[in-house]
């Protein structure tokens, strides 16, 4: 999120783009201090961002993996079902 602030030097407008503590203005060259409310916002963002994939990877884990793995082993079952049936099958008629 791009937030603008004024530089206390030259009065020129600065895109605050969310990365750091400081920033050069593009207008007169200061190295400018981002105002507190802009970058801690950013830093909350940030976290907030990093522990939604945290959670992400947990359920992919915990809920995604034995999904995957029980919808493999019934398949697996069904499919060998019907395999053996169908081998059962042919060996009857085989063996007339």
């Amino acid at each position: 999120m791009t937030q603008s602030f004024n530089c206390p030097s030259c009065g020129g407008t600065l895109e605050y783009q969310g990365t750091g503590k400081t920033m050069k203005c593009q207008y007169c060259g200061t190295v400018v201090q981002v105002p507190e409310e802009f970058w801690r916002e950013a830093e909350q963002a940030q976290t907030t961002n990093q522990w939604m994939k945290y959670i992400l990877i947990f359920l992919a884990i915990t809920v995604g993996l034995p999904t995957c793995l029980a919808l493999f082993g019934t398949v697996f079952g069904i499919g060998s079902s019907i395999f053996a049936a169908i081998l059962a099958f042919t060996l009857h008629f085989l063996m007339r």
